[in-house]
């Protein structure tokens, strides 16, 4: 996203976390989906490991959306843009 002279803190990262929770929600359902899909096979350490794995990536995205926030506020806001 970028950034205006008069944006705040708040405003920065309300936008940054408005752009990335669709595509990261995304990624990680898609993952988690994938690995619910070897549920299907006939061996059960493999089933195990496909839904323990799918968990952890929703988990993973889930601690991450509540976490970054306050980790974003934490880091100070740079003084200019930079050049592109």
């Amino acid at each position: 996203t970028r950034r205006t002279k008069d944006a705040t803190k708040k405003t920065v990262v309300i936008k940054t976390l408005d752009a990335m929770l669709l595509p990261c929600f995304l990624t990680s359902a898609t993952t988690a989906l994938g690995l619910v899909a070897s549920s299907a096979a006939g061996v059960e350490i493999i089933k195990q490991f496909g839904n323990d794995t799918a968990i952890a990536v929703m988990f993973s995205f889930t601690v991450t959306f509540l976490v970054m926030p306050f980790l974003l506020f934490l880091h100070p806001l740079p003084k200019k843009a930079p050049s592109a």
